[in-house]
């Protein structure tokens, strides 16, 4: 049975094959019953003539936002049959099919394909699929994934453009968290909001380029707290210049020998500001020693000798050890020198070769009284990364 006019549900239509440019050419309808396409003719002298009103329905049928124009470059006529002729819409139709023409394959001899319809649609930009979803932006912590897309068409004809603001999409992304480079950024991050937090040991993360992970030990009540202990000596036949960056190294404890100094330019390098901060303390915790601030550049392992620090504050006997930063000693075994921040072999020694003092212990690091072959008992090296003020 023929599709007629009033009972028609749809009727399928298309721009002609033959049109060079997208949204606009010859309109052609579909005859379901010759199952052939065809044209749509509107002479001259037709009482309803083809217009904007015709062409807004033709466009909304086949998925444009509405028509632009009813005139079009299409580059050829169309050949075949001619079948509806003086189509006439009020403008509310979603479908060709819903409008009043002569009918089907009912037309008159003035219609030839000179006078076939034209549209030219509104061509909205469109999207092409969106990217899959990138990984999350950090390893470790809060960060976000995102996800793009391009355009697959440009807007035409008055279409409505794409807004760049939809070409990415961003979701938030919760990973493990993170483990902190430094006792400091322990401190300063908490993982619970008011935690209270004691000395003892911590697991740290100190460099961003490699996946080492060491326990250490966290000063995190004096001084301001967050202070990493990268050396701890209480012997003086232990030490030498192989053993003195790693010597009990999975054992950190701030009454044993114990060395990281293999990080402690990593932990310094964590630091927000331009300085970073270093406590040496022998005997007793604050006592014989000082704070030292020094640039972030400062090698707190091997820095030339001679090398300063500023002294932020000087412990109680801190005697004469000035303020050299700790460095190894220039020439190994020397006057059984290996880690020092003096130029005196008599004195601000932190680590002697194995035994080469027997009365001082762990080196002679402190001049009580001449000769300066002390007892020190436990000196302790901390090395504390300097926080942003917001």
């Amino acid at each position: 049975m023929r599709c007629m006019v009033l009972f028609c549900i749809s009727v399928p239509i298309r721009i002609n094959s033959g049109s060079t440019t997208y949204g606009e050419g010859y309109l052609e309808i579909y005859d379901n019953i010759h199952q052939e396409w065809g044209t749509i003719c509107s002479p001259t002298q037709s009482s309803h003539p083809w217009s904007m009103t015709e062409a807004n329905v033709a466009c909304k049928q086949m998925g444009f936002s509405g028509a632009y124009a009813i005139d079009s470059t299409a580059p050829m006529i169309p050949t075949g049959s001619i079948l509806l002729e003086s189509v006439n819409c009020n403008g509310d139709e979603w479908s060709l099919a819903r409008c009043t023409h002569t009918g089907w394959r009912d037309v008159s001899s003035a219609c030839t394909h000179q006078y076939d319809v034209k549209v030219k649609c509104k061509v909205d930009c469109q999207w092409k699929k969106w990217t899959p979803w990138s990984d999350c932006s950090v390893t470790c912590g809060s960060g976000t994934r995102t996800r793009t897309r391009i355009t697959g068409r440009n807007a035409a004809n008055g279409g409505n453009p794409c807004d760049v603001n939809q070409g990415s999409q961003t979701m938030a992304c919760e990973l493990n968290p993170c483990i902190p480079a430094t006792c400091n950024q322990r401190k300063s991050n908490p993982v619970i909001q008011g935690e209270t937090l004691n000395d003892g040991v911590y697991t740290i993360k100190p460099s961003s380029t490699d996946d080492v992970v060491i326990n250490v030990y966290c000063d995190m009540t004096r001084d301001g707290g967050g202070w990493t202990l990268v050396l701890v000596a209480t012997s003086n036949n232990v030490w030498d210049e192989h053993n003195m960056e790693t010597l009990n190294m999975n054992s950190p404890s701030i009454s044993g020998d114990h060395s990281i100094l293999k990080f402690a330019n990593a932990i310094r390098d964590n630091s927000e500001t331009d300085t970073v901060q270093y406590r040496i303390e022998a005997m007793s915790p604050g006592t014989n020693g000082g704070i030292y601030s020094v640039t972030k550049t400062t090698d707190l392992v091997g820095s030339p000798f001679g090398t300063t620090s500023q002294v932020v504050e000087a412990f109680q006997s801190n005697g004469t050890l000035g303020n050299i930063v700790p460095h190894k000693c220039s020439t190994s075994g020397i006057h059984g020198c290996v880690f020092t921040m003096s130029s005196s072999p008599d004195y601000g020694m932190i680590l002697q070769k194995k035994g080469t003092y027997p009365d001082a212990k762990p080196a002679p690091f402190v001049c009580v009284r001449p000769p300066c072959v002390t007892y020190s008992g436990t000196i302790w090296y901390w090395i504390k990364d300097l926080v942003a003020v917001a």
